[in-house]
């Protein structure tokens, strides 16, 4: 009846809702990894110091500005310059890589827990359901292609923002 159908609704918002997470924390961590391999691009002209101008230039570029919760690079500089000379020399630079290492790991933690979470949620729940297993599992099989689906829609779509990107420089 009405009962069985929204028996597994509380198990599957539960693991959609981890699983959303896991899926947003991922492309946070594949994006602080590409910012990390560019890090070098930042100091345009090779000078050793990172300005105003072309740390803008970057974060626009790469979509980053929200990896140090600013809007602005000014607001990053200022986090970053320690010894308030308008610029970020090299050891700031390597604190302000430090911060996104720092995130970066954290959320590969969050990522570790939620998918060690997830493997008892499945892994339990079969087992203490007994004879309603094999339903339970066929439903967590549909819910994981759903996901991954979700996941591939997720990543054409970043692709696609970056091209957009790319294409708007080119434009400007």
């Amino acid at each position: 009846g009405l009962d069985d159908s929204n028996a597994p609704r509380p198990l599957f918002e539960a693991i959609l809702d981890r699983t959303l997470k896991i899926v947003g924390w991922t492309q946070e961590v594949d994006h602080i990894m590409d910012i990390e391999g560019k890090m070098d691009q930042m100091d345009a002209d090779g000078d050793g110091k990172v300005t105003k101008v072309e740390l803008n230039d970057f974060l626009a570029r790469e979509g980053a500005y929200e990896l140090f919760d600013a809007t602005e690079a000014a607001e990053v500089v200022k986090k970053f310059d320690k010894n308030d000379n308008g610029y970020l020399d090299m050891e700031e630079m390597r604190e302000l890589k430090q911060v996104l290492q720092k995130r970066r790991e954290e959320l590969q933690g969050r990522i570790e827990a939620a998918k060690q979470a997830e493997e008892k949620t499945t892994n339990g729940g079969s087992m203490r359901m007994g004879a309603g297993s094999a339903h339970i599992q066929a439903e967590l099989r549909g819910i994981k292609e759903q996901i991954e689906q979700i996941q591939d829609r997720a990543d054409k779509t970043v692709q696609v923002e970056k091209k957009m990107m790319v294409l708007l420089e080119a434009l400007t």
